[in-house]
């Protein structure tokens, strides 16, 4: 097999690979490690996404969590790096699924993003999910097309309504931008 300049040929003993930095000898055990890794990583991105809107979701409120109730100064650090210096707005909306893992969503209007915050990591901007309202929304389901990226337009608005009822509100001034 052959992609650009990396050739993997099967023997007797796994598989040979060779591309610019020389041959490397990899035994089949290595091969299906990867193989499950990457399929796992690949589940693992699409989860929060697929899950959403079967039921299995709660929400709680970020302000009362260890993990989140840090908002204010992760938003504003966020904006900062997107060089914003208007007043703008946000809504927050924790999540908890059904195995119990916490995370929250990050609707940014004015941005026209959706970003996923997961476990309170300080930084936003390292995200695995900044949705773009202008390219990432599509009309339907069938729209997404195996897509572990896509969302379509109803599950948008779902966050949006969600976020308006049991979400929290935050306003960003610009004095707090500088």
């Amino acid at each position: 097999m052959a992609a650009g300049n990396l050739v993997i040929t099967a023997t007797a003993d796994g598989y040979r690979r060779r591309g610019r930095s020389g041959p490397e000898t990899l035994h089949r055990g290595s091969v299906m490690r990867r193989a499950v890794i990457s399929l796992t990583l690949t589940l693992w991105a699409i989860l929060p996404v697929a899950g959403h809107g079967q039921g299995s979701l709660e929400t709680f409120k970020v302000s009362d969590d260890k993990f989140f109730s840090n908002y204010r100064p992760v938003l504003i650090d966020y904006l900062r790096t997107r060089h914003i210096q208007a007043a703008t707005h946000a809504c927050i909306l924790g999540e908890k699924d059904g195995k119990g893992a916490y995370f929250a969503w990050v609707i940014w209007p004015a941005g026209h993003q959706i970003i996923l915050w997961e476990d309170g990591v300080a930084a936003l901007a390292r995200s695995r999910r900044i949705l773009d309202l202008n390219k990432d929304v599509v009309a339907a389901d069938d729209d997404v097309n195996g897509s572990d990226y896509l969302v379509t337009r109803q599950w948008v608005g779902d966050q949006e309504d969600a976020c308006g009822k049991n979400g929290l509100s935050v306003d960003i001034t610009p004095a707090e931008l500088k």
